[in-house]
């Protein structure tokens, strides 16, 4: 979005710059929020503008005040309006207050996108403002653009768990690989590109064990804004499989083992027997000593080997810090995800080619739906072009 210093802006041009800004953060400020701030002078013309930049960095508000000129900043500030997409914050954390910081200053209005759902800020930071003389009031405009933006930290504190995005590359016709397992490259170098940003820009990818010892992937984030960025790595692998080979994988050699969680069904772990079993736990106390989290689920509540209870899981990596997971395959994962209504996004990248029906595998195979009624449905849909392929991006419902 281009715009200057000195440009007349109206109320919705303000907040759309304000989202502008806030993407800057994407990837760099959990578990906060990405906020974006804009000021304008009592003409309506931008004066500074602001993003945060990193977590324990200063907030968008800050960011956006400290562009001012201490010297000329009170006399600069008379009659402004700041804009910005999350209500300021009311409490001291590693930053002070920002509704405080703001009310410092002689700005006669503040107009925010969205009302912080974080219990501790909550209205709050509104009603510091208002006590202090200062309009405030919630945008009314582009809520949806909003509530988009925010959709990580809003699941965070509305759910208390981390939110879930699948990533998919498909052909037309639904399939993610031939039966041979073989799958590069069906996206594009542009699809393979905004991949690595998606990598960068979520806490943690996750993967199932078929993907992870059958494509041998990295799953770190190559994109330049985050080659300074280590992501985390979930894999889920009930029977243990990947244990002889997890030391040794490519996914193991670009990150810490600290940044690996590796999930297993307790009661495979209970089934190993005689040498096996002790192989298999030599294996496990191996990883656990150099660092990889270890989660056992209980698979008897749903009656399958690989039926971890989604909900349980992304509980617990919440409890682990992690706000926001990539879901990259296999089929039977997204099938899972989207079977138990664990996803809260689709990211879909499409090539322009068939690849058959008894041939290939396709992305949705394991999951079942009884009537028409009960079909997945995504809502506020978003389309892009990447050369020849397409993404499709939305919010999962049912």
């Amino acid at each position: 979005m281009k715009v200057e210093l000195g440009q007349n802006l109206s109320a919705e041009q303000a907040i759309k710059l304000a989202i502008f800004e806030a993407k800057k953060g994407q990837g760099f400020v959990a578990p906060n929020p990405v906020v974006g701030a804009v000021i304008l002078d009592q003409q309506g013309r931008l004066i500074s503008f602001g993003h945060h930049a990193r977590c324990g960095g200063d907030h968008a508000e800050v960011a956006a005040l400290k562009k001012i000129p201490a010297k000329t900043r009170t006399e600069v500030l008379k009659g402004t309006q700041v804009f910005v997409t999350l209500e300021p914050c009311a409490h001291q954390g590693r930053t002070p207050s920002c509704a405080q910081e703001l009310a410092r200053w002689p700005i006669a209005k503040v107009v925010y996108g969205l009302e912080d759902p974080n219990p501790r800020v909550s209205g709050r930071g509104a009603e510091i403002l208002r006590q202090a003389g200062v309009l405030c009031e919630p945008s009314e405009v582009l809520q949806e653009e909003l509530e988009d933006l925010a959709e990580i930290f809003l699941t965070n504190m509305r759910q208390q768990t981390c939110f879930v995005a699948l990533k998919v590359a498909t052909s037309l016709d639904g399939h993610l690989a031939m039966r041979d397992g073989k799958s590069q490259w069906i996206s594009n170098e542009k699809a393979r590109h905004s991949v690595q940003y998606l990598r960068g820009v979520y806490d943690a990818v996750l993967v199932g064990s078929g993907t992870f010892l059958v494509d041998q992937p990295r799953l770190n984030s190559r994109h330049p804004r985050f080659m300074q960025k280590t992501n985390h790595l979930v894999v889920l692998d009930p029977s243990g499989d990947t244990l002889p080979h997890f030391i040794e994988s490519p996914a193991a050699q670009v990150r810490p083992l600290q940044q690996i969680t590796l999930v297993i069904s307790r009661q495979q772990k209970e089934k190993w027997s005689g040498s096996q079993l002790g192989q298999r736990d030599q294996q496990l106390k191996e990883l656990q000593e150099r660092g990889v989290t270890l989660l056992f689920f209980d698979e008897s509540s749903r009656g399958g080997q690989s039926s971890v209870d989604l909900a349980w899981l992304k509980k617990e990596l919440f409890g682990m810090g992690l706000t926001s997971i990539l879901v990259e395959g296999g089929a039977h994962t997204h099938s899972t995800f989207l079977q138990q209504g664990a996803a809260d996004r689709i990211y879909q990248f499409i090539a322009p080619v068939f690849m058959g029906g008894s041939s290939a595998i396709n992305w949705t195979q394991d999951l079942s739906i009884r009537d028409f009624d009960q079909r997945v449905k995504l809502s506020r849909v978003q389309f892009f072009r990447l050369g020849e392929n397409a993404l499709v991006t939305g919010r999962l419902f049912r």
